[in-house]
């Protein structure tokens, strides 16, 4: 299947972790806004709560990328996600037969990004 750049209306690149390890300069950026707090614990202190606090905000999405992981449900999600898959055509009958891999609404997630910002 060629590559058609005329569909193409968006890119998502998530390279945390994989290009570029940035849970550690979060921690120092959380540090920093909470190092008024080292008039009442040590700078190690800090450093650790930081860490704790950025585990915190990742825990959700790692919690739910875990359990489709285990519960193997993120097979049947790549191959949702590929009509080419070679199990696409089974797990969208299994899913439904009303399932549309093309279906995409960019808007709707701009608008949900532009929240996020």
């Amino acid at each position: 299947m060629a590559l058609d750049l005329d569909r193409i209306r968006g890119l998502c690149f998530d390279v945390d972790g994989t290009l570029r390890d940035t849970d550690n300069d979060l921690v120092e950026r959380v540090g920093t806004w909470i190092r008024p707090l080292g008039l009442i614990i040590t700078q190690n202190r800090i450093h650790s709560l930081s860490r704790r606090m950025v585990m915190a905000i990742e825990t959700p999405g790692n919690t739910v990328q875990t359990l489709l992981d285990r519960l193997g449900l993120d097979t049947y999600l790549d191959a949702l996600s590929n009509p080419e898959d070679t199990d696409y055509e089974l797990t969208r009958v299994w899913m439904d037969d009303e399932f549309d891999s093309e279906a995409f609404d960019l808007d709707a997630v701009n608008q949900k990004l532009a929240r996020v910002r």
